[in-house]
């Protein structure tokens, strides 16, 4: 019955053990936050183009872009207003939204947040959505600096070990 016992409680140290250890894990990872002043950097008029991936054939489409970044009808937003000079009926407005403990971004989870070696600031955030009608895993890449704003869509299918650059 002893040798039952010590090979019970070992059982549930390592248990507990291990369910202490991965909650470490887990709660690292979503440690990644990040400032609406960070993000403030981006507020300003942007001139640019977006990149896009056809859906029907895979070819790249490149168009003049204007953007123009400002505060949001909230503390932790930024409105975006895409304008487009040769198709004005795509123009659209997004918001960039913090959650309120600021690891998300959009309702999407932080994983990474690194200065790049030119100063430049990376946000990445991941979520599971569709894209194509596929189910998939999603990256949304943020890059702003002074001179600079690039947002980038990433998209690896389920059962797929393939990225592509669905736009930027």
């Amino acid at each position: 019955m002893k040798k039952i016992s010590l090979s019970v409680l070992v059982a549930c140290i390592v248990a507990c053990y291990s369910i202490s250890y991965s909650q470490k894990s887990v709660s690292k990872i979503s440690d990644t936050h990040v400032s609406i002043d960070e993000l403030s950097i981006a507020m300003g008029e942007w001139n640019g183009s977006l990149t896009y991936k056809n859906y029907s054939d895979g070819s790249p489409f490149t168009m003049p872009v204007n953007l123009t970044v400002s505060e949001g009808d909230k503390a932790n937003e930024l409105t975006l207003y895409y304008a487009y000079p040769y198709e004005p009926h795509a123009n659209s407005s997004d918001i960039l939204k913090l959650s309120k403990k600021s690891h998300k971004l959009n309702g999407h989870k932080l994983i990474s947040k690194n200065t790049l070696p030119d100063g430049q600031l990376q946000i990445i955030t991941v979520h599971k959505g569709k894209d194509n009608r596929k189910k998939a895993r999603i990256q949304n890449v943020y890059i702003l600096s002074a001179n600079q704003v690039t947002i980038r869509k990433d998209v690896q299918y389920i059962n797929s070990s393939k990225t592509i650059t669905r736009n930027e």
